[in-house]
C-alpha cells in the first residue's frame, strides 16, 4: 500500500491519501470490487476516515490526522522567577502539597505559593529540616507558615501513611522531590532507589490522593498535578 506524505487539506486539518488494497481489522487486506462496496465498508470502519473515492476499481480514501495543537505561548522565560509568575495571583483557599519542599526548587516553590496565599504542606523526608524551612517561609512572607509532614517516597508505607493522614480537598500537588544515586541502590522492597523515589513514589502518592484531588477539583477550576 502506498501512503503519500501528510498534506495541508486547507480546512483546519491534515490528510493523507491512501490507495491500494484496503487494510482490514485482522491485519490483512481486502481488494475493491467493481462497485467498491466490500472495500468501502471496511474503509468506513477505520478510525478517522472521512471520505472514500472509487477510481478504476481501486479504493482511494482520505484519513485525517489529529488536529495540530496550538503551541502554548507565554511571556515568561527560563530566567523568570516564581514571584514573577505569581504576581497578581490570589491563591487564598488553595491547598497545595510540595514534595521535597525543604530545599532547592521545592523551597522556592513553597515560599512563592505561601506568599500568594496558598495553604502549603511540605512533604519531606526530614521533618526537622522541614520545620526550619517552614519557619523561614512564614517569617519572610508574613503569611501562615506551611505545615510539615514526613514523606519518604522510597518507602511505600510512609506514602500510605501520608495519604491516610490527609484530610479534606487538595487543589495542587507538586511532585518536586527527586534524587540521583551515584551507584546501584535499592529500596527495602527491592526497587532501584532512584526510580522508586522519582517515579513510583510520586505515582503512588498521586493515586492515593485521587479522592482529595477530585474534591478539590469540584471547588475550583479543576485540580492540578505538576510533575517536572
Amino acid at each position: 500500500m502506498h501512503r503519500s506524505p501528510w498534506k495541508d487539506a486547507g480546512q483546519d486539518s491534515s490528510y493523507r491519501l491512501v490507495s491500494g488494497p484496503v487494510p482490514t481489522s485482522t491485519g490483512g487486506t481486502s481488494p475493491a470490487d467493481a462497485n467498491g462496496g466490500a472495500a468501502a465498508s471496511v474503509v468506513e470502519s477505520l478510525p478517522r476516515v472521512t471520505r472514500t473515492v472509487l477510481t478504476s476499481g481501486v479504493v482511494r480514501f482520505i484519513v485525517t490526522s489529529m488536529t495540530a495543537a496550538e503551541p502554548i505561548s507565554t511571556s515568561f522565560t527560563a530566567s523568570s522567577t516564581a514571584d514573577e509568575v505569581l504576581q497578581g495571583v490570589d491563591l487564598t483557599g488553595v491547598r497545595a502539597i510540595v514534595t521535597g519542599g525543604s530545599s532547592g526548587i521545592g523551597f522556592e516553590t513553597a515560599r512563592a505559593l505561601t506568599a500568594a496565599g496558598a495553604q502549603v504542606t511540605l512533604a519531606v523526608r526530614n521533618p526537622a529540616a522541614g520545620e526550619a524551612v517552614a519557619e523561614t517561609i512564614g517569617t519572610s512572607t508574613g503569611a501562615s507558615r506551611p505545615r510539615v509532614q514526613r514523606l519518604d517516597l522510597a518507602d511505600r508505607a510512609t506514602v500510605m501513611r501520608f495519604v491516610e493522614a490527609w484530610d479534606g480537598p487538595l487543589h495542587l500537588l507538586i511532585n518536586n522531590a527527586g534524587l540521583m544515586t551515584p551507584g546501584l541502590e535499592r529500596t527495602r522492597e527491592g526497587w532501584e532507589m532512584q526510580f522508586a523515589t522519582n517515579h513510583l513514589g510520586h505515582v503512588a502518592l498521586a493515586a492515593g490522593l485521587h479522592d482529595a484531588l477530585a474534591l478539590g477539583a469540584t471547588q475550583r477550576d479543576g485540580a492540578r498535578i505538576v510533575s517536572p
